[in-house]
């Protein structure tokens, strides 16, 4: 199962859906999505919400890992700063 959290600024939201994001971010805002690289179910929604349908499942699964790793450190370092974990 996949989760979808919006951070911005102080503030962070659990969304129920990915499709519940905002189309575009602003300002403070970072979304993240945990993607069940497992669920070929998940990472098709996923697929679909951010509109890379085109791409074969196997980019869509390199694509969400790059960003992972793009953001990860930086997510990680709010959460810290911010003392949620």
């Amino acid at each position: 199962m996949s989760q979808t959290i919006l951070f911005d600024g102080d503030h962070v939201e659990q969304l129920a859906e990915v499709t519940e994001r905002p189309r575009r971010l602003k300002g403070s805002e970072l979304l993240w999505v945990d993607v069940d690289r497992e669920s070929e179910r998940d990472v098709r929604r996923i697929a679909e919400a951010f509109e890379i349908g085109r791409f074969d499942m196997p980019s869509v699964f390199w694509v969400v890992v790059a960003v992972i790793v793009a953001v990860a450190p930086l997510v990680l370092a709010i959460a810290k700063r911010r003392q949620w974990i």
